[in-house]
């Protein structure tokens, strides 16, 4: 199970292949390469976090290394010669789309555990808001450490709690709680 800043992390990183499709669409000759740095980032993060889809990564890392030499890996017609640049540059959109959608499924259900428990956490800094808990001092770490410990004790809310650590653990259910405070607060 990934915790919630190791899957920011992954997720910040898929956010970068809108970086790499404009530079395809304003025809950069180091796409592929970038391309290749791209997907090698999202193997080694995989591979930290210990997630078997870092293997598949590098098979379509090997994919588009191969492809520099010649080979073609995928089902695409070309129009004019077959140039090593424009197969090159074929596989590497062929990589982007294939990473998105290993990665996407590997971290699909982490995302929605997390989200969950996101909800969670911010009905229970409702309640506990309703319940006038909130002294006002909302957006400093103590104060969120100081309220999470004070949800825990109340019957109402210890529930509610217990499933947020469940999903979550310690540390990310603080994080959660914190997070929904910040958002109360705007």
């Amino acid at each position: 199970m990934l915790r919630i800043a190791q899957l920011e992390e992954i997720e910040q990183l898929l956010r970068e292949a809108s970086i790499l499709i404009e530079a395809q669409r304003a025809d950069e000759v180091g796409f592929p390469d970038l391309t290749e740095s791209w997907v090698r980032r999202l193997e080694i993060i995989l591979g930290n976090n210990r997630l078997s889809t870092s293997g598949r990564l590098a098979g379509l890392r090997g994919l588009l290394l191969a492809s520099g030499n010649g080979t073609n890996s995928i089902n695409v017609s070309f129009s004019g010669k077959v140039t090593r640049r424009k197969l090159r540059r074929a596989v590497a959109a062929d990589v982007i789309n294939k990473a998105i959608n290993v990665v996407d499924s590997t971290i699909h259900a982490d995302r929605t555990r997390i989200n969950e428990a996101s909800a969670i956490a911010l009905r229970l800094v409702s309640q506990a808001n309703h319940e006038h808990l909130l002294d006002g001092k909302m957006g400093n770490v103590e104060h969120s450490k100081y309220l999470y410990r004070l949800m825990s004790k109340q019957e109402s809310m210890s529930e509610g709690i217990s499933v947020l650590e469940g999903q979550l653990g310690k540390v990310d259910s603080l994080i959660s709680i914190d997070r929904a405070l910040s958002y109360l607060e705007s």
